[in-house]
């Protein structure tokens, strides 16, 4: 096993298949190859715990090249003063 401080494993997935059988999936780092001083030795897990990592990717939602949610803003403010001032065009017309 790699004995240098810096070396990190992560498991990334650990599962049944469809056939039965488990599958573990690890992703190591070693930053310091020279530190390697002996083969990786496995050992049978306390339990069959399933995991997979989940990666979450935002995207940003533009129209029109603008960011959606304060052009929104702005389009409803727009329709809000439009229909304010047709209320009161109305308004001012039965009077």
């Amino acid at each position: 096993m790699p004995t240098s401080q810096s070396n990190r494993v992560r498991t990334v997935y650990a599962g049944r298949l469809d056939d039965g059988r488990y599958l573990t999936t690890v992703q190591t780092t070693i930053a310091v190859p020279q530190s390697i001083s002996s083969d990786f030795a496995f050992a049978d897990a306390p339990d069959d715990s399933p995991y997979q990592q989940v990666i979450y990717r935002d995207s940003d939602v533009k129209i029109l090249g603008v960011m959606a949610g304060p052009f929104l803003v702005v389009v409803g403010m727009i329709a809000l003063v439009i229909a304010c001032a047709g209320a009161v065009v109305a308004i001012r017309r039965r009077t």
